[in-house]
């Protein structure tokens, strides 16, 4: 790992032998000698340079000379070392540090030269913070990590944050906002100065006029005159002045439209991202204004955000209504001197688990816990509405766990409180009614489990399995009772197969794991699982239910102890003894009474074959082929 600091080594020479050819040693003892030499090279280029000096003259300089060198040889009696010029890369090093850091490493510096002059051997190298880009983000990550003014819930680390909603439709406003002008002009529209009117005259005469608004809110109309056209609405401006022009023109029709509209000045005031006062087209609305903003901030309400008109409040529009239901019905238009306000941000509740929006939500008047559901958007399939958790905080300023069922309507018409946090939890990931399919066959997978269903409902035919399939060894893993204790069963596919009424062809019952091998492929691995579930429900009184195979055999470790199972059986679980297996002499140990005292039994199988000597084995027994 790289550290992220300088060492004064690094910054003022790093190899102690290129600092000691940098330095110059000059000691109090030199000084006479090199006063006598310069001395002499000042003689000699006086006599040389100047042909008509005098001596009072020459003694007069080698005088101040003299001071000169005096005061060099004090200076250099009290450092007695140089400090090395440093390097490039080096005086970048010393820059990038903050100014305490270099005064602390000038004192470092200056301290070492003076008390110790020759021995740079014993410098300590001080590592000096650096500030790079890892400790920035670091910085920065935990500012980001405070805790935000009005969060009220508790987050765990490990979790997602869930942060608020709506406030991200403002992440991506612009630094300024134009609506569009090639919009239609809506009837109710308010005349103001600085609107401008378009009048075509067509038929027995033609001609267009391009009319604006004075600021006594009147037009003033060639060969008609001044009209009076402030404060009334684009529709019955236009029914005015189609009246004027048929009593004033003869033959003529008229059609009359909005040209360019003038632009207002609003006010947005309160919790929004830059608060003051903005010129907007006239056709702008109340979000129109808000993005002019830079939109709410998190600490402000997107459900109480006012329109003020002349000190009155004239509406309150939510935010939530455009955001969850598209309605833009309460978006009113402004007009000059307008302000909105947007109050601090109000009640709120945290929402989380299998619901489709999870966010913490805004609330607004008395709301219900079905209405908290709704902001997020409803509950996803897999959530598990039996099992809600509302964590509350009571009178006391404690928090308090409370479990509801959202099935309930009457629970879900509680009413919510302040910094209610409400988790929907999800159904398990578990899959019941099923049986399982595992190992050397061609899909491996859970089935649908059914009652009555066997062993060739699941494998119908040998293209089931994959070639090469070991057709004398499989296992089955069932849970059995309340505790679910693994028991393990041990069958033959290939008697399976030739006879489909066998006892091979067992009943399965749900979460049963059918469990097959390959001729050639490590079985061990596989059974591994198996093996350390059963070693886990081992008890005293009861050992754990495996045998272990070991010594001259294809695949030798431990295996599951079946129910009734013989040696002939594990030879079946190993595939088969290697060649030059000695079968006249193969040991069975096994642990006997609750001391669990090794016993030793030798069987001779070719004296009758394993079929007249097929011990029964125990748990834990081990085989030994040599």
């Amino acid at each position: 790992m790289r550290s992220n600091s300088r060492s004064i080594g690094a910054i003022f020479g790093a190899d102690e032998g290129d600092f000691s050819q940098r330095k110059i040693i000059m000691t109090c003892s030199e000084f006479p000698l090199l006063v006598i030499h310069l001395y002499s090279v000042l003689i000699c280029g006086a006599f040389l340079s100047y042909e008509k000096i005098s001596v009072w003259e020459i003694l007069g300089l080698m005088f101040k000379k003299t001071l000169i060198l005096l005061f060099l040889s004090l200076l250099a009696c009290s450092l007695v070392v140089a400090a090395p010029t440093p390097t490039p890369q080096q005086i970048q090093i010393f820059q990038s540090l903050n100014p305490e850091q270099q005064s602390s490493l000038i004192e470092k510096y200056r301290t070492e030269s003076v008390t110790n002059p020759v021995k740079r051997s014993n410098w300590q190298e001080q590592e000096i913070p650096q500030t790079t880009p890892s400790v920035i983000e670091n910085r920065e990550q935990r500012q980001k990590e405070e805790k935000k003014v009005g969060d009220i819930f508790v987050t765990s680390p490990a979790k997602k944050e869930i942060s608020h909603f709506g406030y991200d439709v403002f992440s991506g406003v612009p630094s300024t906002f134009a609506p569009a002008t090639d919009i239609p002009v809506p009837s109710d529209y308010i005349i103001g100065p600085g609107d401008e009117i378009h009048i075509q005259i067509f038929g027995k005469e033609n001609a267009d006029y391009a009319l604006i608004v004075s600021r006594d809110g009147s037009l003033n109309f060639p060969r008609i005159g001044v009209i009076s056209v402030a404060g009334l609405s684009f529709d019955e401006v236009k029914k005015q002045l189609t009246q004027r022009i048929k009593k004033q023109f003869i033959g003529v029709q008229s059609h009359i439209s909005m040209g360019t509209l003038r632009s207002i000045r609003i006010f947005v005031m309160g919790n929004v991202t830059r608060a003051g006062s903005f010129t907007v087209s006239a056709l702008s609305t109340l979000t129109n204004a808000l993005f002019s903003s830079g939109g709410v901030t998190p600490i402000g309400s997107l459900r109480r955000i006012e329109l003020k008109r002349n000190g009155e409040v004239i509406t309150e529009f939510d935010l939530y209504d455009l955001l969850m239901n598209g309605d833009t019905s309460a978006d009113r238009r402004l007009q000059p001197g307008d302000v909105i306000f947007v109050p601090p941000i109000g009640d709120v509740v945290k929402i989380e688990g299998a619901v489709i929006r999870p966010a913490i939500y805004e609330l607004k008047g008395k709301q219900t816990i079905a209405d908290a559901i709704a902001f997020a958007g409803g509950l996803l399939p897999t959530a598990y509405p039996q099992a809600t958790r509302v964590i509350r905080i009571d009178s006391s300023n404690e928090r308090r766990l409370i479990d509801i069922d959202l099935n309930d309507k009457k629970t879900a018409a509680q009413r919510l409180s302040a910094g209610d946090s409400i988790t929907v939890s999800s159904v398990l990931d578990k899959v019941e009614n099923t049986v399982s399919l595992q190992g050397h066959v061609e899909r491996p997978s859970r089935y649908q489990w059914f009652d009555g269903m066997r062993i060739s409902d699941l494998i119908p035919s040998i293209d089931v399995l994959r070639p090469q399939a070991d057709l004398q060894y499989a296992l089955i893993r069932r849970e059995v009772g309340p505790e679910r204790h693994i028991m393990i069963m041990q069958i033959a596919l290939g008697e399976l197969f030739s006879s489909p009424n066998s006892a091979q062809n067992v009943e399965l019952f749900e979460r049963d794991v059918l469990m097959v091998f390959g001729l050639y492929s490590k079985r061990v691995e596989m059974i591994k699982p198996l093996v350390k579930q059963l070693i886990s429900q081992g008890r005293p009184g009861s050992p754990e239910k495996i045998v272990t195979l070991s010594g001259n055999v294809r695949y030798s470790g431990v295996y599951p102890l079946t129910e009734d199972m013989h040696l002939s059986d594990l030879v079946e679980a190993t595939v088969d003894v290697l060649p030059e297996t000695d079968l006249a002499y193969v040991l069975v140990q096994s642990e006997v009474g609750s001391s669990r005292k090794l016993k030793l039994k030798s069987y001779d199988l070719t004296k009758n074959g394993v079929a007249a000597v097929d011990p029964l084995l125990k748990a834990r027994d081990t085989v030994y082929f040599f």
